[in-house]
């Protein structure tokens, strides 16, 4: 929120600026970061192959929200924490995505990729 009032005072009209915490995790590592929270054990993980043109990555620049004078206000952890925390006590307000017109879409997009996936091995 602070963010969304300090480019309303200060941004540049017709600019796009990105938001984000400067806190980089790779996909494992926020993978593993969720089940601790849980406490849920790692083969949980399951890896699936790549969809063609897959990026390794997705770090945004940050750099002209900072010039601004923002500043992240949570570490990757407590983010984690709080999210994770929120999606536990509100489970009714996603419960809904594993059924109907959402389950089947992503049974087409992801099911042959699924039945192929094999658990992660550390």
């Amino acid at each position: 929120m602070r963010a969304l009032l300090l480019l309303l005072e200060r941004g540049e009209k017709g600019e796009a600026y990105n938001i984000q915490a400067d806190n980089h995790a790779s996909n494992i590592e926020a993978a593993r970061a969720i089940l601790d929270i849980l406490d849920k054990p790692y083969d949980l993980i399951w890896f699936v192959e790549d969809r063609a043109g897959h990026d390794p990555c997705y770090y945004m620049d940050w750099s002209k929200l900072r010039a601004l004078g923002w500043k992240p206000e949570h570490d990757f952890g407590d983010a984690m924490e709080r999210t994770v925390r929120w999606y536990v006590e509100h489970r009714t307000w996603w419960e809904k995505v594993k059924s109907g017109d959402f389950r089947r879409y992503y049974e087409r997009q992801y099911g042959e990729r699924l039945a192929k996936a094999r658990p992660y091995a550390d």
